[in-house]
Order: C-alpha cells, then sequence, then structure tokens
C-alpha cells in the first residue's frame, strides 16, 4: 500500500499520520500496552473472546488487544487513522477493521479534527461516514469486553449496545474525563454495573 509522504510516515514501526511527534507516538504505545495488561485482571482467560474497541485511531490498542481477545472489532471514522491502523494491524487475522462511528442510531457523520493530533477528533452529523449501532454488528458474539474513547460519544454507543450489554454482560471501559460521565455510570448501574477500577483515565465498569 503507497502513503503520499505529506500524511504519512514510519516511526517506531508504526505507519501514523504526520500530525503526532514521537513522544505521543511512545506514549500511546505503552499506553495501549499497559491497558491491556490491566484488562487482562479484569478479562480471565474465560473471559477473552471478543473485545470491542473504539477509537482505534492508527492501531496501538486492537494491536495490543489482540495478543490476548480471541478476535478484535476495532472501529475508526477517521479516514487517515483508518488508514494506517489497517496498514498498522494487517498482519493480525483476529482484528476486524470497521471505518464508522458508534451510536445509538443507524445515521452518518463527519469527522472535525480540532487541532493536529490523532486524539481530539469528534464527529458530527450531516457526513458520509457510517453511524452504526453495536447490536447491528456484534450482537450475536461473545462480548467480553467494550473499551471505548470515542471522545465524548460513550454514552450514545452505549446506547447502541444495550442487547450486548444485556446478554454478555462484558466488561465496559470508557475514558471519563474531561467529559462528564456519572449520566454513563447510572446507565450500566441499572443493569447491575458497579465501578470496579481504574486504567489511567479511564473507568471500569462490572456486573
Amino acid at each position: 500500500m503507497d502513503y503520499p509522504s505529506n500524511r504519512y510516515i514510519t516511526r517506531r514501526g508504526w505507519i501514523t499520520p504526520t500530525w503526532d511527534d514521537n513522544n505521543v507516538i511512545d506514549r500511546r504505545i505503552r499506553q495501549a500496552e499497559d491497558a491491556t495488561i490491566q484488562i487482562a485482571e479484569f478479562c480471565p482467560p474465560h473471559k477473552r473472546r471478543v473485545a470491542i474497541q473504539a477509537g482505534g485511531s492508527w492501531g496501538p490498542w486492537p494491536l495490543a488487544f489482540s495478543e490476548i481477545f480471541e478476535t478484535v472489532y476495532t472501529f475508526e471514522p477517521d479516514s487517515e487513522c483508518f488508514c494506517c491502523l489497517t496498514a498498522n494491524t494487517s498482519h493480525k487475522d483476529n482484528v476486524i477493521r470497521l471505518q464508522a462511528a458508534l451510536g445509538g442510531e443507524d445515521n452518518f457523520v463527519k469527522v472535525v479534527r480540532e487541532k493536529g493530533s490523532t486524539g481530539s477528533q469528534k464527529t458530527e452529523y450531516h457526513g458520509d461516514i457510517p453511524l452504526i449501532m453495536l447490536d447491528d454488528i456484534c450482537h450475536r458474539e461473545d462480548v467480553d469486553l467494550i473499551y471505548l474513547d470515542t471522545e465524548g460519544h460513550e454514552f450514545e454507543a452505549l446506547l447502541g449496545a444495550e442487547g450486548i450489554i444485556v446478554d454478555n454482560g462484558p466488561v465496559i471501559a470508557f475514558e471519563d474525563r474531561p467529559f462528564p460521565t456519572d449520566h454513563i455510570k447510572t446507565f450500566l448501574k441499572g443493569y447491575g454495573y458497579r465501578e470496579a477500577g481504574r486504567i489511567g483515565h479511564d473507568c471500569v465498569m462490572v456486573c
């Protein structure tokens, strides 16, 4: 696969968009590896079948998760990040990649990047990127983990995963700052969830 030289660069063995510097690359790789080690404490070996991860960025989280889960579904709406994610995980047969955003309805969105970073994208309506519900994609899967970093859209993503939550009771992790998340915690507690710990800035809930 060929990459325009002004948009992509190979660093630290990864193909990434040019926006992030080496310190950011190193930090995200380390965060993904640390998250995988810690999430294993919440998902015992017999509960490492299917992991759902969003947003995939340029691939560090789905690649790390693929080392301990049988199957990883990763979602990334940004086209440039998704291109890199695909290249960086192409050797992993157990990573299923979808260029889409997650929500509580079927629609279409666009990516809005507030600054030159692969970690600050947000989505807004009226674009050409699919907004999909997890229940439509993974409801029949044995989902043991939902790990969300969707820039404030975690609640909507979980609304679209109520069938998975009811049927599978997966471990759920989500970024809980700088965005308010009390409504997410209340929503999950209604399904019997409790707060079980933290991974960096992410809240982990189990039922």
